[in-house]
């Protein structure tokens, strides 16, 4: 019993060190940040972000959240791999539709540049918050943690980078776009390594009544985080 505390100890200490480091560098660096961009490119990067994870959570039907519920590793394993294609196909979509309309909404380089970028934020983003997930379901506190400081001090120090090179908005995209691929390239090693090994098939059915057995996250909790 003393053991199975000292660990859970251990573990919730590992998670809250990564996170807590993660937000202080954050909020030492955003005074710097602000003054090296002009709000409207602060604007900008919060317009981005609020469609990008607006975009994640309509591209993995939340399904994340079924991946520490799920009693079988191979039935969560089969979740994560659908919700993950599904995002592509989200992703894809949204590209396509941008890139057909960007002449109508876009008026700069810059602007068609916000746009594209959008896909990319998505789909990275939903790949984020499934491998946390993921790693959640395996009590893997460590790679979680490493991913939140990579994505910290990936975005943040590419952004003070970029702002001594007086960039404007699209620059601070592409810090918090690095950031997030960084950040999520840590969770693709547990990926590939469970796909090898995967008992369901991605046409199997056995996939799709799980992901219906889950219907209550896209039905009603999708509905309520939009």
């Amino acid at each position: 019993m003393l053991k199975d505390s000292k660990s859970f100890f251990h573990s919730v200490s590992v998670l809250f060190t990564g996170v807590v480091f993660s937000q202080v560098l954050s909020y030492l660096l955003s005074p710097i940040i602000t003054r090296q961009f002009d709000p409207e490119s602060s604007a900008y990067l919060g317009l981005f972000l609020r469609i990008t994870t607006l975009g994640a959570a309509l591209a993995t039907a939340r399904l994340e959240m079924a991946l520490p519920l799920e009693k079988e590793k191979h039935h969560a394993f089969g979740i994560y791999r659908f919700s993950f294609r599904f995002s592509i196909i989200i992703s894809c979509a949204s590209l396509l539709i941008l890139v057909v309309f960007s002449g109508v909404w876009a008026n700069t380089i810059f602007d068609v540049l916000f746009l594209l970028s959008l896909p990319i934020g998505i789909l990275l983003t939903a790949f984020y918050n499934l491998g946390a997930s993921w790693s959640l379901r395996n009590s893997d506190y460590k790679t979680i943690s490493r991913s939140s400081i990579l994505l910290s001090v990936g975005s943040n120090f590419l952004k003070v980078g970029f702002g001594l090179m007086s960039g404007n908005f699209i620059f601070l995209i592409l810090a918090t776009l690095v950031g997030f691929f960084i950040s999520s390239f840590v969770y693709v090693k547990d990926f590939i390594r469970e796909k090898k090994t995967a008992i369901l098939n991605r046409k199997s059915k056995r996939t799709i009544s799980l992901v219906l057995k889950n219907s209550d996250l896209y039905t009603y909790n999708l509905p309520h985080v939009l």
